[in-house]
């Protein structure tokens, strides 16, 4: 029988939601990659006029995101 799993992204879109009162929580649920995630956020960025953005990564993951982030928004 499957079961339904969450995404990191909407636990941490809830947490910051109910426990640190964000009101403006923006999710891009289509990519499958780090690099499309930035070219789908700038999108959805763009549509809402934002401009400013802060991006919150682990070190881990920060040469990938700090690549995807200039190639996506360049």
């Amino acid at each position: 029988m499957p079961y339904e799993t969450i995404s990191e992204a909407t636990v941490a879109a809830e947490l910051l939601e109910k426990e640190f009162f964000i009101e403006r929580v923006i999710q891009e649920p289509n990519s499958r990659d780090t690099w499309h995630n930035a070219l789908n956020t700038s999108e959805l960025l763009k549509q809402q006029n934002i401009l400013t953005v802060l991006l919150v990564t682990h070190a881990y993951h920060m040469r990938r995101a700090h690549h995807s982030l200039y190639r996506g928004w360049g």
